[in-house]
């Protein structure tokens, strides 16, 4: 069963849907961070279980799409722009690296 609402936060309308009870946006699909949804459970819109399955649900998905970038940028190229602005942003020579991937780049 899926849902749709419009809960009004500081004057914001904020879409959202209840899909397989998981809350989500409806302008992309995603679940929501962990404050909206206890707003929206505070204000009794959500039960309690759709907010600890919608946590759920967007770690998940969190964690999934971390490995999939991690994929992605494993044999990726240090593009011209990065390294512009990697030399703009450390001394020649420093070793940075991206806490997502582990990846190193000497600037």
């Amino acid at each position: 069963m899926t849902y749709t609402n419009t809960f009004v936060s500081n004057g914001v309308p904020m879409e959202y849907m209840i899909k397989d009870g998981i809350v989500r946006w409806t302008s992309n699909g995603r679940v929501p961070f962990a404050d909206v949804l206890a707003t929206l459970f505070k204000n009794l819109c959500i039960t309690a279980i759709e907010m600890i399955e919608s946590n759920k649900a967007r770690e998940l998905e969190t964690l999934a799409f971390i490995e999939m970038y991690r994929e992605m940028q494993k044999n990726a190229p240090v593009s011209d722009e990065h390294m512009s602005e990697l030399r703009a942003n450390f001394e020649p020579g420093t070793v940075v690296v991206d806490v997502i991937t582990g990846r190193k780049v000497t600037v």
